[in-house]
């Protein structure tokens, strides 16, 4: 797992592929806090700028 920081929170990060029932791919990170709690699962997103744009988004609602 990597970790990554906003605004002095730390998160731990773990990228995954899935699979759909069709056949088609998708990357996606799961979210989890400093206490290995599981707190979300993101789909469609690559890269981990993205990712840290979402978490700002998503738990803070701090839009750029």
């Amino acid at each position: 797992m990597k970790t990554i920081k906003i605004f002095g929170d730390k998160y731990k990060i773990r990228k995954t592929y899935d699979i759909d029932d069709i056949g088609i791919g998708i990357y996606g990170f799961e979210i989890y806090d400093e206490d290995n709690k599981f707190l979300k699962y993101v789909g469609g997103l690559e890269s981990i700028n993205s990712l840290k744009a979402h978490i700002k988004q998503y738990f803070y609602k701090v839009y750029k």
